[in-house]
């Protein structure tokens, strides 16, 4: 079984409604993943929350970073996708607000349909291999 799942996020209907469609859509598709989704509404906390599921090789298997928490993620975005090739890190980016250059992520305008976050879903889960940006071949 892979790895929980990590939100970056303040807490709000629109987030915790993703969480319920995620943890949904994986239960009814039979796929092998901890359903545990964890709320960090900082990178501090996200950080401490991390330490003791990579000591002990368990990284959580989605990472969703909400962009709208008032600090900037676009360091720890990078830096989660450099440190945890084997997570799939998804930005969640305002619909209002540009995508920066260089995130170089799986980034997806907020807000999402229900429709169109089971069609991510299904791509991460079903039809992609590993992470986009990671270089490990199955």
């Amino acid at each position: 079984m892979l790895g929980h799942i990590l939100l970056i996020s303040q807490s709000n209907f629109h987030t915790q409604e993703m969480c319920q469609w995620t943890v949904d859509w994986i239960l009814e598709n039979d796929i092998p993943i901890e359903t545990t989704v964890y709320l960090c509404d900082s990178v501090e906390l996200a950080t401490k929350s991390l330490k003791n599921p990579i000591q002990v090789a368990t990284p959580p298997s989605l990472i969703i970073l909400d962009h709208e928490i008032p600090e900037p993620l676009l360091q720890f975005s990078a830096l989660l996708k450099d440190c945890l090739p084997e997570s799939w890190v998804i930005d969640l980016i305002p619909t209002d607000n540009h995508v920066p250059e260089g995130l170089g992520s799986f980034v997806v305008s907020k807000p999402v349909s229900k429709e169109d976050w089971f069609g991510i879903l299904e791509h991460i889960f079903k039809n992609a291999h590993t992470p986009q940006w990671s270089k490990t071949l199955d």
